[in-house]
């Protein structure tokens, strides 16, 4: 894999000055000429692309932008053409959304977003290329704080651990920005960069381009690197040359550790590759907006954002950094964050709500949604001490948490009754 392998992934990457913007100001020039900005991830000149004087072909263009990926803190960077996924791929995703399989994100099947999913072309005019990136947040298989507190009496949520710093959104998006505005500046043309936001194939691009293979847990694995990692695109009208794919569609073998460790059953227990989101503690805490289907809550157990059971077990990921903890968060991790206190989260105000994830990819969840995750962490895991806060915000909460809070209480006494019969 050429040109992806020494990114400097154990580097801490927040904070970073963001090199590059001295490009920035001719390209809004060059807007104000002839180009109108349609979306803030948009960086567009008035000039076709073009050869620089720095390359000779543009596969020592594709290089230099290789290049600047790594100089810029992005790790794994490879390049696809801009065309239509494979047939099967798109076949298949087709079918997952009538299934229903996808719940309540109904954006996942709208016309419109399946169009551009099936013709990425109409994501920018023009485009040729399209650089695939990655940034990596996985702190390694000792750098989860799980068992790092031990006080019963004070039980402690999991949060996934993309979510340990400030949101992915905003992190990689400003390191797309920046190799955008370098691959324009350098070239001309137009580009328009992805963060988990538009309708775009990320796996089929990771695929295509030899950044990774999908693995039984429906994550897009790096066979070096494993599967934490963000993936962010930048679509162009630049002609770079493709990565060759990796040699095999997928690397799992008859390994199933992921389907035997998921709680709830949402990984097919075939060689399928697909996950019922209804059933995936990620939807469950995240997306769905209603209340978690009763039979599924104990199976949750205290995660209150996210899940990370089918990477934690995958062998891909059984390895540690170098100099130990995430390449991008804090190491060791805020554990106010990772592995915060149920009991102070469920106390927790508005404004301290507010501030406690400022910038955080927790925050766009609302607090109710949070506090209705805690609520069932504590039903899974609280004692009778949880029982004055949990009654508490049956009485003040919103009828979302003030339903999950009163099925804690609820689970609370008939575990602890059971336990006491025992004695």
């Amino acid at each position: 894999m050429a040109g992806s392998e020494n990114v400097g992934l154990s580097c801490h990457l927040q904070g970073k000055q963001m090199a590059g913007s001295e490009n920035v100001g001719l390209l809004r020039g060059q807007r104000r000429r002839g180009k109108k900005k349609k979306k803030k991830s948009d960086v567009f000149s008035d000039t076709d692309a073009a050869l620089p004087e720095e390359a000779s072909t543009w596969l020592e263009c594709r290089e230099l932008v290789r290049r600047r990926a790594k100089e810029i803190g992005l790790g794994p960077t490879r390049f696809a053409r801009c065309e239509a996924p494979r047939r099967d791929r798109m076949d298949a995703y087709r079918t997952w959304v009538a299934s229903g399989m996808h719940g309540e994100m109904s954006y996942l099947s709208r016309q419109d977003r399946l169009d551009r999913r099936e013709d990425p072309k109409i994501v920018l005019e023009g485009a040729r290329s399209i650089i695939v990136s990655s940034v990596y947040y996985w702190p390694g298989k000792s750098g989860f704080p799980w068992n790092r507190t031990t006080d019963p009496s004070r039980p402690r949520g999991k949060v996934s651990s993309y979510a340990w710093g400030d949101d992915y959104h905003s992190v990689l998006g400003a390191k797309l920005r920046d190799l955008a505005s370098y691959a324009v500046g350098l070239c001309g043309g137009n580009s328009r960069w992805y963060v988990d936001t538009g309708a775009v194939m990320e796996r089929d691009l990771a695929e295509r381009s030899g950044l990774s293979f999908t693995g039984k847990n429906t994550m897009a694995i790096h066979p070096k690197f494993g599967s934490g990692f963000f993936i962010g695109s930048v679509f162009t009208t630049l002609p770079l040359p493709p990565d060759e794919p990796l040699k095999r569609d997928t690397y799992c073998g008859s390994c199933d550790k992921c389907q035997v460790a998921c709680p709830t059953g949402a990984l097919s227990q075939d060689r399928s590759y697909v996950l019922d989101a209804r059933r995936c503690i990620s939807y469950l805490t995240i997306e769905l907006k209603t209340s978690i289907p009763e039979e599924l809550r104990p199976l949750v157990g205290t995660w209150v954002y996210g899940c990370d059971i089918c990477q934690e077990v995958c062998p891909w990921n059984a390895f540690d950094w170098r100099g130990g903890g995430s390449p991008l968060w804090p190491n060791p991790p805020q554990t106010s964050v990772s592995n915060p206190d149920l009991l102070d989260l469920l106390r927790m105000g508005q404004t301290e709500f507010e501030e406690r994830f400022r910038g955080s990819a927790v925050r766009r969840i609302g607090r109710d949604r949070l506090l209705r995750n805690v609520a069932v962490a504590l039903g899974n895991a609280g004692g009778l001490s949880a029982l004055p806060a949990l009654r508490r915000a049956v009485e003040v909460e919103s009828d979302l948490v003030a339903e999950h809070a009163s099925w804690a209480c609820r689970r609370i006494l008939e575990r602890e009754g059971t336990a006491r019969d025992d004695e």
